[in-house]
């Protein structure tokens, strides 16, 4: 394992704050008020938690770039001796030996690309998860990113486990006020009662003859399998999977009442 590179002080060269101060910004999200400084303060809450694959580059020396002011090099040096000769005597920027490090997230189409720990993981395998978190891919209602996708978070700020599955409901108030996972727990429950409503009144629906009542049952349908493929029971964007779930519950006892 390769290992860390330290200041003088000691402090991993990653660390965020040796080049950034403390960012005080609010933003308006969903009607609340997102404050950063105050998720910089928590312990428990790391950078990376929301800024990930933002950095392109590890700095990495270029021997090439020695010719550019020497004729010929040192087969045998150390680390300590380059950097008190270039840049303690001679001021030489970092950019003239290293590969540049560029600050800047991964796009694609212009949406940020997750960063999950272990690239060996297929980001194919959780398109459902992203779609939930964007908010999109439902039948009958507009996108309604959720907060967490909006703050760009990364899945291993609540998935702690290297195959990214489970999460342990605490995890919740890391970022949230205390007790926030005893509210995502009663959130999940309602979802999951919903979805077996869903599921029985398709389940009607189909018994009976309704010609004009296709598209309702398609959309519901569809609907029902996206939220399961998700898997997380609304953890992923509640306020939509509820959105999706009351469409189509309401879309289909309509159409019951109509037909009786």
């Amino acid at each position: 394992m390769q290992q860390a590179l330290l200041t003088r002080e000691k402090q991993p060269i990653s660390e965020c704050t040796l080049c950034h101060a403390p960012v005080e910004k609010t933003i308006q999200i969903y009607g609340n008020t997102f404050n950063h400084i105050a998720y910089e303060e928590r312990k428990n809450v790391g950078c990376s938690d929301c800024h990930f694959a933002v950095v392109q580059g590890n700095g990495a020396v270029v021997r090439e770039n020695c010719y550019v002011c020497h004729q010929t090099i040192q087969e045998k040096y150390t680390a300590p001796d380059m950097h008190d000769i270039h840049i303690m005597n001679h001021k030489t920027s970092c950019v003239a030996c290293h590969s540049a490090i560029i600050h800047t997230a991964m796009k694609k189409n212009g949406v940020v690309l997750s960063n999950i720990p272990n690239r060996t993981f297929d980001l194919s395998l959780y398109k459902t998860q992203w779609m939930v978190m964007a908010g999109t891919g439902g039948a009958g209602i507009a996108d309604e990113p959720d907060p967490m996708f909006i703050a760009t978070l990364n899945c291993s700020a609540c998935h702690k486990d290297v195959l990214l599955s489970k999460v342990a409901p605490e995890v919740c108030n890391n970022c949230h006020d205390s007790g926030f996972d005893k509210i995502v727990s009663e959130q999940i429950s309602f979802v999951s009662k919903r979805m077996r409503l869903l599921k029985l009144l398709l389940k009607r629906a189909k018994k009976l003859p309704l010609p004009n009542a296709g598209h309702v049952i398609t959309e519901a349908e569809s609907n029902y399998y996206f939220i399961k493929e998700d898997g997380s029971n609304g953890a992923h964007n509640i306020k939509y999977v509820k959105d999706l779930l009351e469409y189509s519950i309401t879309k289909l006892n309509q159409v019951l009442q109509e037909s009786t």
